[in-house]
């Protein structure tokens, strides 16, 4: 398996320490040949180590070559046997010690690294799949829970007076609550809010056709006490009809009254606030009311409270 990458630069160090080792290795070994071929040459000659070698290197080179040009060696003759066969022992060694040597060098030859493969710009790795060996299938997913299907208003029902304002302009805009019939004389809008409060101020948003609100309460023990009743003036659309309290109201309800009679066409609200001596503010959460445009069905009307001369609540008869 060949090394690509970074794996492969790691490699090529190792490799060079490796060749030169083997070089040294090799250069011992070839060393101890010469010495072992000058000795053996030594002992058969008694001559000069340094003239048999040089002797012997001419005879591997040149095989018929022969060290005293001017003798005649005899076939027969015991000199001419001893001369030509050293030469031929040193030439057979030589070329054994010249392969030997190849071999080493061969050996330690540094061995030139694969370049890795360079990826193609912008490629990127990406996952397999081994038909031998499949990944796991993961598990299944679990059903996510549904979310609740949002709130359906109506269009100029109750419910268009929860939550903050969102008519913008003086229009008979469905966003805002209107009772079934318009100039059909008494209509009243109850509001709940999610905390009970020292009332400070009750703010009524109309959006269109202002100054048919006729009275508005606070709803004590299922009990509604008067915090303001009279006769509003027209005006533009839209405003705030805000009604301060003075005495000391805790409620989270309010009752908004109109006498749809006193201002022509359709009086619509949008919102109502409650705001707390505290400082807080909060806008309605659920609503109901006597009609409204979007079910032309009537409500049956409430029971009214006041205040006595020492400031207790009281029935006030309609």
């Amino acid at each position: 398996m060949q090394a690509t990458g970074r794996d492969g630069f790691r490699v090529l160090p190792v490799l060079m320490i490796l060749g030169l080792v083997l070089l040294a290795a090799g250069q011992v070994q070839l060393l101890r040949e010469v010495r072992r071929l000058k000795k053996a040459h030594s002992e058969t000659h008694g001559g000069n180590p340094a003239e048999a070698t040089t002797q012997t290197a001419a005879s591997a080179r040149f095989p018929g070559h022969r060290s005293d040009p001017f003798e005649n060696p005899s076939p027969g003759g015991r000199s001419g046997t001893a001369v030509s066969a050293a030469p031929m022992h040193s030439a057979s060694s030589l070329a054994a010690l010249e392969q030997r040597v190849n071999e080493l060098a061969q050996a330690i030859r540094p061995q030139q690294p694969t370049q890795p493969q360079q990826l193609t710009t912008g490629a990127r790795a990406v996952a397999e799949y081994n038909v031998m060996n499949p990944p796991p299938e993961p598990p299944p997913k679990e059903p996510e829970p549904e979310a609740d299907p949002a709130v359906q208003k109506r269009s100029w029902g109750e419910e268009q007076v929860v939550g903050p304002p969102d008519t913008a302009t003086a229009s008979d805009a469905p966003s805002a609550w209107a009772s079934r019939d318009q100039d059909a004389g008494p209509e009243w809008l109850q509001l709940d809010f999610e905390n009970a409060v020292d009332v400070a101020e009750v703010r009524i948003r109309e959006s269109y056709n202002p100054g048919a609100i006729s009275k508005v309460t606070g709803v004590i023990n299922g009990q509604e006490v008067t915090l303001w009743e009279g006769t509003a003036q027209g005006g533009a659309a839209p405003r705030d009809f805000v009604v301060p309290v003075d005495g000391n109201l805790q409620a989270n309800s309010v009752v908004v009254h109109l006498d749809t009679a006193r201002v022509p066409g359709w009086n619509e609200i949008d919102a109502v606030e409650l705001v707390g001596k505290d400082g807080s503010r909060q806008w309605a959460t659920s609503s109901s009311a006597s009609s409204t445009y979007a079910e032309h069905q009537h409500r049956p009307r409430r029971a009214n409270l006041g205040f006595d001369a020492d400031g207790t609540p009281t029935v006030v008869q309609p």
